[in-house]
C-alpha cells in the first residue's frame, strides 16, 4: 500500500502487534545472530514503510485513487530519511493520528521526490559525518553557529528552496490538506512557503526532533508568521531565537518535553534481572558507540550477565559480528528490530546504554530504572543527553569507556520523565491533540 488511511491501518492498530521476537525468547533460547527477516508478521514499521511516498510513481497512483474514490485528505506529514530520527517521530504522530480519529494521512519525503540519487548521498553524508570529529566539527561550525546560541547559523534557505518544484506547488493544491506538519529539518526550512501557497491548510506546524532548536529549525524559505512550532522547552525556543531570529514572527511554540514516539506514558514491564541492551545507534547505525562493544561483552561475561546488541546497518554491524562470534555464549545480536520489539527490551532490560538520538531518547527516558547515554554524537545529540542528565533522568557518561562500565556494574536508577512529574501528557499526544480540532 502506499499511504496511510483509517480502514486500512486501523486493522493493524486494533491487532496484537507481538512479533516473532520477544525478551522471553530471546533469553530463553540459544544466542544467536538475527537480522531483518527474523520477523514474519506484518506489524505497524512495516506499514509506515510502506506509505512514504519517494517517487511520483506512487504520486500518480495515489492522485488517481483519491479522484476515483473522491477522498479528502486531511493531514500531510513532509519528512525525510537521515538516520531514523525524523521518520520516526511522522510514523508516531501517524499512529496516534488515525487512533484518535478517521482522518485520512499522505507521508511524503520531498527530497527522494526531488531525486533518489540527491536523498541517498545526503543520507549517506549524514552518516559520514557522524561518524567523524572532523565531520561533526565541521556540521556543529557550519549548521549550528559553533553550537553557540549567540552566534548566527548560516543561512543556507537557497539551498532548500530547490525542493519547492513547481510539480509539488501543484501536487500539495492537489492534495488539499487541511494540516500540514513537518519533522524534517530541509521541509521545515519551506513549509511555510508550501502553506502559503496552498489555501486548504489550516494549521501548518514544525516538529523539532531534538531538544535543542540549533540546527533543525534552518534557515526558513518564507514568512513564518503561519507557523506553530512544537519544541522541547521554553529554554530550547529561546536559544532556537538566538540562532534564528526570524522566528519571533512564529505563532505561539508548543513545548512537547521530548521528541514523538511510541513510549506515550509511563513505559512498564516485567525486569529481567541481570540483561544488558546496548543499542549503539539507530536503525542506520550512526554513532560510533560500538567500539565499546567488546568491552562491555567482556564485563557481562564476567559478571554473568546476558548482553543484547541492536548494532544498526552497514559498518557497525560487521564490527558487531567480530564480537559476537567471541561471545555467542551470553550475546545475541540484531542488526535491526521493529519498533515494538524493541519497546518490549528496553521495558525488560535492567541496564539499558544506547546515544542520545532525538528518539532513542525519548523513548529511554519514559522508562524508570537505569538509562545510561554513551558516545552520543556531538551537537544535537550531546544537547538531549546533557538535557536530560540535568532533569534527572538519564544517566550521561559521555564518551568515557571506564564511566560506561562502572555504570553498567552500579546500575544508577533514574525515574521516566512521567514519574519525575515533568511531562503529565506525551509529545505525540500534545502534537495529535494540538492538530485534531483542525482536520
Amino acid at each position: 500500500m502506499g499511504w496511510i488511511r483509517p480502514d486500512i491501518t486501523k486493522n493493524f492498530i486494533n491487532i496484537e502487534l507481538s512479533n516473532m521476537l520477544s525478551l522471553s525468547q530471546i533469553l530463553e533460547r540459544s544466542p544467536k545472530e538475527c537480522s531483518k527477516d527474523t520477523s514474519f508478521e506484518l506489524n505497524f514499521d512495516e506499514v509506515y514503510t510502506n506509505s512514504v511516498y519517494t517517487s511520483w510513481n506512487s504520486i500518480l497512483g495515489l492522485l488517481k485513487y483519491i479522484k476515483y474514490y473522491d477522498i479528502n485528505i486531511d493531514l500531510v506529514l513532509l519528512t525525510g530519511h537521515a538516520g531514523n530520527g525524523h521518520r520516526a517521530p511522522t510514523r508516531a504522530i501517524a499512529k496516534k493520528t488515525v487512533q484518535k480519529s478517521d482522518s485520512n494521512i499522505v507521508i511524503i519525503d520531498l527530497l527522494s521526490l526531488l531525486s533518489s540519487s540527491i536523498a541517498k548521498i545526503n543520507d549517506k553524508a549524514w552518516v559520514t559525518l557522524s561518524r567523524s570529529e572532523f565531520g561533526q566539527e565541521f556540521w556543529n561550525k557550519f549548521v549550528r553557529g559553533e553550537v553557540d546560541p549567540e552566534k548566527n547559523a548560516n543561512d543556507i534557505s537557497a539551498l532548500f528552496k530547490l525542493l519547492y518544484t513547481k510539480k509539488v506547488k501543484k501536487l500539495m493544491n492537489k492534495l488539499s490538506p487541511k494540516v500540514m506538519i513537518s519533522t524534517y529539518p530541509y521541509t521545515n526550512a519551506i513549509i511555510s512557503k508550501i502553506a502559503d501557497d496552498t489555501p486548504s491548510v489550516e494549521f501548518a506546524g514544525v516538529v523539532v526532533t531534538d531538544t535543542e532548536m540549533l540546527g533543525f529549525a534552518m534557515s526558513s524559505y518564507g514568512d513564518v508568521s503561519n507557523l506553530h512550532y512544537f519544541v522541547a522547552s521554553e529554554e530550547s525556543w529561546e536559544n532556537g531565537i538566538k540562532i534564528y531570529p526570524y522566528l519571533k514572527d512564529a505563532k505561539e511554540p508548543i513545548f512537547i518535553g521530548t521528541n514523538p514516539c511510541f513510549f506515550d506514558k509511563e513505559a512498564e514491564g516485567k525486569i529481567v534481572p541481570d540483561t544488558v541492551l546496548f543499542i549503539p545507534g539507530s536503525a542506520e547505525g550512526l554513532g560510533m558507540g560500538i567500539r565499546a562493544l567488546p568491552y562491555i561483552a567482556e564485563l557481562c561475561q564476567k559478571t554473568q550477565k546476558k548482553l543484547i546488541c541492536v548494532s544498526g546497518l552497514g559498518f557497525p554491524y560487521k564490527y558487531a559480528r567480530k564480537i559476537h562470534a567471541r561471545y555467542k555464549d551470553i550475546m545475541s545480536l540484531f542488526s535491526y528490530l521493529a519498533s515494538d520489539d524493541l519497546k518490549k527490551l528496553i521495558c525488560s532490560c535492567e541496564v539499558i546504554i544506547a546515544k542520545a538520538g532525538g528518539n532513542m531518547s525519548s523513548e529511554l527516558v519514559s522508562k524508570t530504572g537505569c538509562k545510561i547515554f554513551y558516545a552520543s554524537i556531538k551537537g544535537q545529540e550531546t544537547d538531549n543527553a546533557e538535557y536530560y542528565a540535568i532533569l534527572g533522568v538519564a544517566t550521561n557518561v559521555g564518551n568515557d569507556i571506564d564511566e560506561l562500565l562502572k555504570a553498567i556494574t552500579d546500575k544508577p536508577q533514574t525515574p521516566s520523565i512521567y514519574k519525575k512529574g515533568i511531562l503529565k501528557k506525551s509529545a505525540v499526544d500534545t502534537v495529535v491533540d494540538t492538530i485534531l480540532p483542525y482536520l
